[in-house]
This record gives structure tokens, sequence and C-alpha cells, in this order.
């Protein structure tokens, strides 16, 4: 009784395992699809200039996209004097 047991936790726990892996796996893939410079133009268009200012730096200080597009957008979302 003991062995049956024990070979279905082991199951149990490999299925959860091989289960989350895909599901993690599978989230990573989708989640590439996102577009910084599309989602400041939409935090622009939605009169949230300090949030799209704040993305478009973060962005370009960590070189994630192309610097030339998100140096023109910070330009464009500074205030000036």
């Amino acid at each position: 009784m003991k062995t049956i047991c024990w070979s279905c936790l082991k199951v149990t726990v490999l299925s959860v395992i091989i289960i989350s892996s895909i599901i993690a796996i599978s989230i990573n893939y989708c989640s590439m699809d996102w577009d910084p410079i599309t989602e400041i133009q939409k935090l622009k268009d939605q009169n949230r200039r300090d949030d799209a200012l704040d993305l478009a730096t973060f962005f370009k200080q960590n070189e994630r996209t192309e610097s030339t597009k998100l140096s023109a957008i910070e330009k464009d979302l500074q205030y000036s004097p």
C-alpha cells in the first residue's frame, strides 16, 4: 500500500512540474510581442505624459529597443521651460 501511494505521489509531483514548466514557457513566448513604443504612445494619448516619459527613459537606459525612436519620443514628451 505504501509503494502505491508513494508512486502516485511521485507521478503527481512530476506532472505538476511538467505542466507548470510548459505554462511558464508558453507565457514567456507569448509576452515577447509587447512593444514599448506603442505602449508609450498609448500613455501619451491618455494624457499620462509622466508615465510615458518614465517608460521611455527606462527603456532607453536599458537599451531594450531602438534608442533613436525612444530619443525622439522622449524629446517630444519632455516639458519645455
